[in-house]
């Protein structure tokens, strides 16, 4: 019970990353717009890039997570995650940002679809009647509805 109470801490890690590498650098779009030297809309598509390819991430994870042994592929995740942040950090141009928040959904995705597969065979097999309840908090957790406030800083000037 102890190793499901940290996997379960990790995967709720994972959870967070993937929604605040989505939004966490709302606040700075102005700045990273006038640091850059591009527009708005190029600030824009980085949002896009990452959602986009992390939704097709999760589609091609699934086989994956199926077929290889789900710690090792969530510390990957983890862990490319992270290194494609630093690179991101240390990104000069906003090519180098896209292809980074690109490389920073893939590694995110493999955390999330771990989290997925856990839940579902975790829950569903010891708990089958906690399965409805452990499914609404990880889509409460993941919701997407709050990237909205996105949109409000993209027409700061």
């Amino acid at each position: 019970m102890k190793s499901e109470i940290k996997v379960l801490y990790v995967v709720s890690l994972a959870t967070f990353m993937r929604s605040f590498g989505q939004v966490i650098y709302s606040p700075s779009i102005v700045t990273m717009r006038n640091d850059l030297l591009t527009t708005t809309t190029m600030i824009g598509l980085t949002f896009s890039v990452y959602g986009m390819i992390l939704a097709f991430s999760q589609v091609a994870y699934g086989p994956i997570v199926d077929r290889f042994d789900t710690k090792k592929l969530l510390i990957f995740g983890l862990g490319f995650f992270s290194i494609a942040s630093l690179a991101g950090y240390l990104a000069n141009g906003i090519w180098l940002i896209l292809i980074v928040r690109g490389f920073q959904a893939i590694g995110i995705a493999a955390a999330a679809s771990v989290g997925i597969a856990l839940m579902l065979t975790g829950c569903g097999k010891t708990l089958p009647e906690k399965l409805g309840l452990s499914r609404s908090s990880w889509n409460e957790m993941s919701s997407e509805d709050r990237n909205l406030m996105i949109y409000d800083y993209a027409e700061i000037e």
